[in-house]
């Protein structure tokens, strides 16, 4: 993978792109209308771009939460650009954008059964804790709450 740059976007810009790749990786979303409701205006919004500037990827990181902790809202690469490192790099530039606003760790949510998800993110130095939200992904679901300190 040549080299990705992560752009911080405005809502709508974030909301246009996002939506398009998002459709792609997971099926029709209504993105527009969740976001609104958790996306203040400390929160970052981010378009993943190739060496070409076309976008490959979004990300959402909500911050500060409890004790300065960054939570990654959305994450998606598109799929013919997985497997190249894009994602690692990506994340990568997450924990510097964390560590220059001061946030002490950086959380995803995720499904306990999403094992491609859950071993992306250990590879990425998170650490993995199981607890149960079954509000938040759906009955039946185990949640898996996996943090990366930034100390």
């Amino acid at each position: 993978m040549e080299t990705i740059t992560l752009e911080r976007v405005t809502l709508g810009e974030f909301i246009e792109e996002a939506s398009r790749l998002l459709d792609e990786v997971n099926g029709p979303q209504k993105l527009g209308e969740r976001i609104d409701e958790v996306a203040p205006a400390s929160t970052g919004l981010f378009l993943i771009r190739d060496q070409h500037n076309s976008c490959i990827g979004c990300a959402s990181l909500l911050f500060p939460m409890w004790n300065n902790i960054g939570i990654i809202l959305h994450f998606a690469i598109a799929p013919k650009y997985r497997r190249q490192k894009a994602g690692l790099s990506a994340i990568a530039k997450i924990r510097r954008f964390a560590e220059d606003h001061h946030l002490s760790r950086i959380a995803v949510v995720t499904a306990e059964h999403a094992s491609e998800a859950v071993s992306f993110w250990l590879a990425c130095g998170f650490i993995k804790r199981t607890i149960d939200l079954p509000s938040y992904l759906g009955e039946g679901t185990t949640t898996i709450w996996l943090d990366f300190s930034l100390f």
